[in-house]
């Protein structure tokens, strides 16, 4: 019953602080929608993620004190406290692309760190060729991030969607795999899990970098009456999420 209480109160605080600013007039938050999202999407992805870590590593125990309610509200409130700052302090939303590049990239060379560092021992062992690694995509998807992304909705859709949409399908695929591992008798599921969410999260990687850069502005160039069929507008619907440009 307590966390529930915990969980309305915090929404009713993010309700109560929306309705005093929307009602402070010109004087009040002016952030757009577009940033307020992919803040907020940011926000949840940094949050998540540093929940996972704090638990794996136990600095924060789940079974102790309220430490499951702080790591399962982690990603939520870091979230609308992401969602609200950019709409309130008006934060263009190029930081929240460097924190998605780099922490989707810097994951999937993490990934890629641990197959190499586990070649002479057990897959999934850690070295300094894993910290290498994952700081070099840490560097370079933030990098990437807050320079290549610019406003152009569908290119923005696409670069926050490709690698969580990756993910959940490489989650699926890990399924299978253990499924199949199982009733196989082969037990190699240890040895290959890693490696099969690397090349599936690669895929989204590859798709969250390539994709937006195909559909920047700079890409009609070579076609002055628009760009070619194959790329046009209209065969990347904008995600609902990111039609509305007013201000909030």
């Amino acid at each position: 019953m307590g966390r529930w209480i915990v969980a309305c109160g915090l929404v009713l605080a993010v309700m109560a602080a929306s309705t005093s600013e929307a009602r402070a007039g010109e004087g009040g938050c002016q952030g757009t929608a577009q940033d307020v999202m992919v803040w907020s999407i940011a926000g949840l992805e940094v949050g998540f993620a540093g929940s996972l870590a704090l638990r794996l590593t136990e600095t924060i125990k789940a079974d102790e004190g309220n430490g499951e309610l702080i790591l399962q509200l982690m990603p939520w409130a870091a979230g609308i406290g992401a969602g609200l700052s950019s709409w309130c302090l008006e934060i263009s939303h190029e930081g929240a692309t460097a924190l998605h590049g780099a922490l989707w990239t810097g994951f999937d060379f993490f990934l890629l760190g641990a197959i190499l560092d586990g070649v002479d021992g057990d897959s999934g062992s850690l070295g300094v060729g894993t910290l290498v690694l994952t700081s070099l995509g840490v560097l370079s998807g933030g990098l990437f991030g807050a320079t290549q992304i610019g406003d152009d909705e569908e290119g923005l859709g696409l670069f926050l969607a490709a690698a969580p949409l990756a993910a959940v399908v490489g989650l699926g695929v890990e399924m299978i795999y253990a499924v199949v591992d199982f009733l196989s008798g082969a037990n190699t599921f240890n040895e290959g899990f890693i490696p099969v969410a690397f090349g599936v999260l690669s895929l989204g990687v590859g798709a969250m970098t390539v994709g937006p850069m195909i559909m920047k502005d700079h890409a009609a160039l070579g076609h002055p009456d628009g760009l070619p069929p194959a790329l046009a507008a209209e065969r990347f619907p904008t995600p609902p999420m990111l039609q509305f440009q007013g201000v909030w």
